[in-house]
């Protein structure tokens, strides 16, 4: 039995000594915990749908364009964007068949038929044609960027511009949205459709 009652005791102590270290461990602030590098994959093509609903033309399309962004937070307050190229690629082809699929969703066949005709086209040959057009107007890249950023009232700035509502774990950062107290009702009007589209934009560590 004392055996028994000593044993018990050391893993209670064991325990104690464990519970001990776990607390001592410093709580990171947010200015600590965003620093490294951060990943987030992001569907562009939700604001292309958003863009031409805001002017009340609906998007026929259940296609996606997603694409990986890589955000770097610096301890020094500076930050840097990078788009991987590969998906950023994959992303526009996807753009360019739902351009396809919002120019069929508004003109009837018979209307394209008669437009490619006018090109002395078929109809494929034109949607080919324009999307080309498309994807070469179209430069993810132009997202690569660098700046700096800040903590601030409970806001993460970044370059200057509104400041993101968010929460920040050791492994997660989620944009919520941003502060629009300082828009007047017209502008935060025109650009809330885009916003519901845009949020919540949700990032993981990975170094």
């Amino acid at each position: 039995m004392k055996k028994i009652l000593a044993l018990t005791l050391s893993v209670l102590m064991l325990f104690a000594v464990l519970a001990g270290c776990g607390g001592k461990d410093k709580k990171l602030s947010d200015e600590e915990m965003i620093v490294g590098r951060w990943e987030m994959t992001t569907d562009i093509g939700k604001t292309f749908v958003a863009s031409f609903e805001m002017m009340g033309i609906e998007v026929n399309t259940d296609k996606k364009a997603e694409m990986t962004v890589y955000y770097e937070f610096n301890a020094d307050g500076t930050y840097e964007v990078s788009v991987d190229e590969a998906s950023a690629e994959k992303a526009v082809e996807s753009m360019t068949e739902m351009a396809k699929d919002l120019v069929r969703s508004l003109y009837p066949e018979e209307t394209l038929e008669q437009m490619a005709a006018e090109e002395g086209m078929d109809v494929e040959e034109m949607m080919d044609a324009m999307a080309a057009e498309v994807a070469g107007e179209m430069d993810m890249t132009d997202m690569n960027e660098t700046g700096d950023y800040k903590f601030e009232n409970g806001k993460l700035y970044m370059d200057g511009e509104e400041g993101f509502n968010y929460t920040l774990t050791k492994t997660k950062l989620e944009l919520t949205g941003i502060d629009t107290s300082e828009m007047d009702s017209d502008e935060e009007a025109a650009i809330s459709m885009m916003l519901e589209y845009m949020f919540p934009m949700v990032m993981k560590k990975v170094s």
